[in-house]
């Protein structure tokens, strides 16, 4: 337990860890995609970039993190106040979602080493599934370009 009354987080498996050892007795396992299938939160900074410069505005490293870990409707709010702009919120998903969607589509996606690998051989053993805080589009592009799709039986968004 952290000193802040949460629990402290599960250590990270030894190195060669094999992907039977990890599913181990496990029933289920659930993905993550950002940070651990792709590596894309580059992307999701130079889109907003773009985002921010089409209007006159600067976007910096920090107002990033502030997205981070947000649903969709959570960062577009975000945005449009570190922007001060009066464009709504759900205009700024859609421009921020559209970029993503094709920079999936018309760009090698930075994979996590080993990714692929692993999960195909976690999800050949247990069902997958994917639960990311990226829109439901953002996931379908990532899975597409990446040829993961057939591994996960259910895609969760927030």
């Amino acid at each position: 337990m952290r000193q802040d009354g949460e629990p402290a987080p599960a250590p990270p498996p030894p190195a060669g860890t094999r992907a039977r050892d990890l599913a181990a007795g496990a029933v289920a396992v659930i993905f993550d995609l950002d940070g651990v299938l792709v590596d894309t939160e580059p992307w999701w900074h130079e889109v907003r970039v773009a985002y921010a410069r089409s209007h006159g505005r600067a976007w910096t490293a920090e107002d990033s993190r502030a997205c981070m870990g947000r649903n969709s409707a959570e960062w577009a709010v975000v945005m449009r106040e570190r922007l001060g702009i009066a464009e709504a919120p759900e205009a700024i998903e859609r421009a921020i979602v559209d970029a993503l969607v094709a920079r999936y589509r018309t760009t090698a996606v930075p994979i996590v080493a080993g990714a692929p690998e692993t999960a195909a051989r976690i999800a050949a053993r247990v069902p997958a599934a994917i639960a990311s805080s990226a829109h439901r589009e953002v996931i379908g592009a990532a899975l597409a370009a990446t040829g993961l799709a057939p591994l996960f039986g259910v895609v969760v968004s927030s």
